[in-house]
């Protein structure tokens, strides 16, 4: 029986594809469908169905011949993970769409001109403590940089330096200030505690 339920072009999800086909999937991936083609067609391009899309899977003539009858179509599905594969669709079942989408993020920081002997230790430091405090994940932080071909003399790094100091010495930043609201809470909630067992030794309440 024909397979008419063939997923949209650009159906992204967890396919299960009959064997032998099954096999070749990359596990737990998910994969796009990235085209529909009708047998015809390919084969109006000179290219071999039999040779190149049954043969290699241990398929035989006749398995191609029941799916002219029924379904001669093929669907690419495709993924980073691995090769594309090609599948005629009869072996192809309906994808499981229930996953929720994640991908690999990247927060990238200009510096811009620093001095090489710059140290950047403490920063990386508090890079990863400020993502871990509001993402809840600790990044791995990598410093790279780009040659920079302007002249910079002793005088104007002296400046430089002076103000970069004077601007890490003044600036409060949210994170700062959030920090230390937070210690001032912490250090009134252990007074009032201190004073509500005064209070409850002492018969104090009403």
């Amino acid at each position: 029986m024909a397979n008419t339920n063939i997923p949209a072009v650009g159906t992204r999800g967890r396919f299960q594809l009959k064997q032998p086909f099954g096999a070749a999937l990359v596990p737990n991936t998910l994969y796009t469908l990235k085209a529909v083609r009708r047998f015809d067609e390919i084969e109006t391009l000179g290219q071999n169905i039999f040779e190149l899309f049954y043969k290699p899977f241990g398929l035989t003539e006749q398995d191609l011949q029941n799916d002219r009858s029924n379904a001669p179509t093929l669907v690419t599905l495709m993924t980073d993970k691995g090769p594309p594969l090609y599948v005629p669709v009869s072996y192809v079942e309906f994808p499981d769409l229930n996953y929720r989408p994640y991908n690999q993020y990247v927060m990238t920081l200009s510096l811009g001109p620093l001095a090489d002997d710059t140290l950047f230790d403490s920063t990386i430091t508090g890079v990863q403590n400020a993502c871990s405090d509001f993402l809840g994940v600790t990044p791995e932080v990598h410093i790279a940089y780009m040659p920079l071909s302007d002249v910079i003399t002793p005088e104007e790094h002296e400046d430089r330096e002076a103000n970069r100091q004077a601007a890490i010495a003044n600036r409060e930043t949210d994170y700062a200030r959030l920090f230390a609201a937070q210690a001032q809470i912490a250090t009134l909630q252990q007074r009032v505690a201190i004073l509500e067992k005064i209070v409850i030794d002492n018969g104090l309440l009403p």
